[in-house]
């Protein structure tokens, strides 16, 4: 395996795979930029040179919400594990999952607009933000009961409680 060079902010680095495809070389391309924080930052791709580190320091930036997205799905609604092994029944647990997760998604979004309005103009040390697991198993417990009220006046009481 190679190192790579802390003196350099973009090269090419070679990587030999073990295992099945033992030998192989995997060329990958190696950048490190600093972040606006003053954090130092070290990125592989495989996207070719003709991307400039500040292009490429855009480009991560926009990535950044898909990955943090994925994580999500797979670390905390836990999106891989299925409830049957048909075809059928994994497609009807993929969407339910994806549809909680959206509206959890908007509960929060809303959740935080609420929060920013009443932390407007206090000086505090920590931007505050709904917590999301308590988010999700509120939602989790109560979603059916908020879905199948009939009273819109109702179903708004609900939604404001939880």
């Amino acid at each position: 395996m190679s190192t790579i060079k802390q003196t350099e902010t973009d090269q090419i680095i070679e990587l030999k795979q073990r295992g099945k495809k033992q030998g192989e070389v995997i060329r990958l391309r190696a950048i490190k930029f600093t972040l606006d924080s003053g954090e130092e930052e070290l990125v592989l791709t495989n996207i070719e040179e003709k991307l400039g580190i500040d292009d490429f320091k855009v480009l991560y930036f926009k990535r950044w919400g898909i990955e943090t997205k994925y994580d999500e799905l797979k670390n905390k609604v836990y999106i891989q594990k299925f409830t049957g092994d048909t075809a059928l029944s994994i497609k009807q647990d993929f969407y339910a999952t994806m549809f909680l997760a959206n509206i959890a998604a908007l509960v929060k979004q809303e959740a935080d607009e609420i929060i920013s309005k009443e932390q407007n103009g206090k000086e505090l040390k920590y931007e505050y933000a709904a917590n999301q697991r308590l988010l999700k198993g509120k939602l989790k417990d109560n979603f059916i009961q908020l879905m199948l009220e009939k009273s819109a006046r109702k179903r708004n009481k609900l939604y404001k409680k939880y």
